[in-house]
């Protein structure tokens, strides 16, 4: 993925895009209700993007 890639700002778990500030830590999505860690969320989503 290019450095542009919004990692963190995707649900992992049912793909809803939505704006995160850097200072927020925690990824709450607004669609699913899916709360992970901003990291680990964005690492989900770029192994997700390199197994498509």
């Amino acid at each position: 993925a290019d450095r542009f890639y919004p990692s963190s700002q995707i649900c992992s778990h049912c793909g809803h895009q939505q704006k995160m500030p850097l200072n927020v830590r925690l990824y709450e999505c607004e669609n699913c209700g899916l709360k992970a860690d901003r990291d680990f969320n964005a690492a989900v989503n770029l192994e997700n993007y390199v197994n498509k």
